[in-house]
């Protein structure tokens, strides 16, 4: 049996379509309560949709000596960084920092695209004004919940009893 083959428009189409689905299921079904099960989660969705092909890999908070910086997620094709991701929790806009990020990633390490994923629990999402090239290069994926009311206070008590189950009491920005 033959591998299957993705190209970097493969990768868009799951990271844009398929991916934000499934978060926003993980999410509902309570296997997302902080920004490191959110981190856990797309890692596992991006490997299971790039198991096939094994010119992909997907690596997370790899150090780059040329930004600087620990991106979230680089995601190579035959060795070269191709795909940059930034994830946060409940956040309603791109941070100064994650912004300069993604930029550098484009810039110095040439990635293709740049993306920033956040989760928004209970607040709307403020798209960023983009110059020409981010236009292209960087895109934003904000992943509602979409519930309110009785549903969301519902969900937001059983999201506190698996947040705290281990004794962590450490309060996160945004959540």
């Amino acid at each position: 049996m033959g591998r299957k083959k993705n190209g970097l428009i493969h990768i868009e189409e799951f990271l844009t379509k398929r991916l934000a689905h499934k978060i926003k299921q993980d999410l509902t079904d309570l296997r997302i309560v902080k920004e490191s099960d959110l981190e856990c989660c797309i890692y596992h969705h991006l490997r299971v949709f790039l198991q096939d092909d094994n010119e992909w890999r997907v690596l997370a908070r790899r150090y780059s000596p040329q930004t600087g910086r620990y991106p979230d997620f680089l995601i190579f094709h035959k060795g070269a960084p191709r795909v940059a991701i930034e994830l946060k929790w409940n956040r309603g806009r791109i941070s100064k920092k994650d912004r300069q990020s993604l930029g550098e990633s484009i810039s110095k390490l040439g990635v293709d695209r740049a993306y920033f994923i956040t989760t928004l629990i209970d607040k709307p999402y403020q798209p960023t004004q983009k110059t020409k090239i981010e236009m292209e290069r960087l895109k934003e994926i904000p992943i509602a919940l979409g519930l309110s009311g009785s549903e969301l206070e519902r969900w937001k008590d059983q999201r506190k009893k698996f947040k705290h189950i281990s004794g962590d009491d450490t309060s996160e920005k945004g959540s």
